[in-house]
């Protein structure tokens, strides 16, 4: 691509993708998705701050390994979002984009992005495999399973660390600055994107149904049990922003015109399935917080009351 342009021209002149018929660029005044963006990145931030802050309340006499990986994973996904945030001039289409803004510098910026975006995907569902460990671990298949999904989300995540450094680092003899124009690295990329997308899919369908057999087998009233699947329910939409991640990704495989349109709405589905992993949880630390300071209910130790429950099934 860059041999395709005259030396000497302004790139802040030439829009970064050639406009479909009907179409014209347009730098000052595009179509965009930046507001959006930008209102749902501080609505989940301050949603996600929430949960995860009544959590670290309620069981700040005794933090157990899953608070530990909740407090990690709340300060990657709040660096996250800061990124998240530096792009939104991006969250556009590819066409109104001028093509000097694809710099080393963006480069860059997109490599931290998918280092923090595996890590905060990693910690967060670890602290959920955690806490079901927690709270169901006095059975022998939960405990196996546990430790199923947490194997498996390493394997998933860290492998970000390797594939974004071979393809979105540049190599020997090379700079970030001609990263852009390295077009040959696009398919394989957008292909391990697909297979990530369908490796968080399985995992998120994973954790929605591992507690369900322990928690429908309860000796709780039906509405108290209700009330606890409930909570654990909120990761259906974790599985549905990871089903919606997963589609885009596909469509931008199969039609890559629009690359930067497509990207935002990826980053969009990405940011909501990082804050629902931290709020999924939090929530039962969340509703005990709830009940405790804000309905002046006290259940005691909603943690240790939960483990006397399973202990009576």
């Amino acid at each position: 691509m860059a041999s395709l342009i005259p030396p000497g021209m302004d790139l802040c002149m030439l829009p970064a993708a050639i406009a479909p018929p009907g179409e014209t660029y347009n730098f000052e005044n595009p179509e965009s998705l930046a507001a959006a963006t930008a209102a749902l990145d501080i609505l989940l931030l301050i949603l996600t701050y929430l949960f995860a802050g009544a959590r670290l309340w309620q069981n700040r006499h005794r933090w157990r390994m899953s608070d530990y990986m909740t407090m990690v994973s709340l300060a990657i996904y709040t660096g996250l979002t800061g990124i998240f945030m530096s792009l939104h001039q991006y969250n556009r289409h590819q066409w109104d984009v001028p093509l000097c803004w694809f710099n080393g510098h963006y480069m860059k910026t997109l490599y931290a992005e998918i280092l923090l975006f595996g890590a905060t995907q990693f910690f967060s569902k670890a602290a959920i495999f955690l806490l079901f460990r927690e709270l169901f671990g006095i059975s022998v298949t939960m405990r196996r399973a546990v430790w199923v999904g947490i194997a498996a989300s390493f394997v998933v995540y860290v492998s970000f660390i390797p594939v974004a450094s071979y393809f979105m680092a540049p190599k020997m003899g090379h700079t970030w600055d001609a990263l852009p124009f390295e077009m040959e690295s696009g398919i394989a990329l957008q292909s391990w994107g697909i297979a990530i997308g369908a490796s968080t899919v399985l995992l998120d369908i994973y954790i929605f149904f591992l507690p369900l057999p322990v928690l429908s087998h309860l000796n709780l009233t039906r509405s108290r049990r209700m009330r606890l699947i409930a909570v654990f329910c909120t990761a259906l939409f974790g599985v549905a922003a990871s089903v919606l991640a997963l589609v885009y990704r596909v469509k931008l495989f199969l039609s890559s015109d629009d690359n930067t349109w497509g990207q935002a709405l990826i980053a969009i589905c990405n940011q909501v399935e990082n804050s629902v992993a931290i709020i999924v949880g939090s929530g039962p630390a969340f509703s005990a917080f709830l009940r405790a300071h804000v309905m002046g209910i006290s259940d005691g130790s909603w943690w240790t009351k939960a483990r006397s429950m399973l202990r009576s099934t």
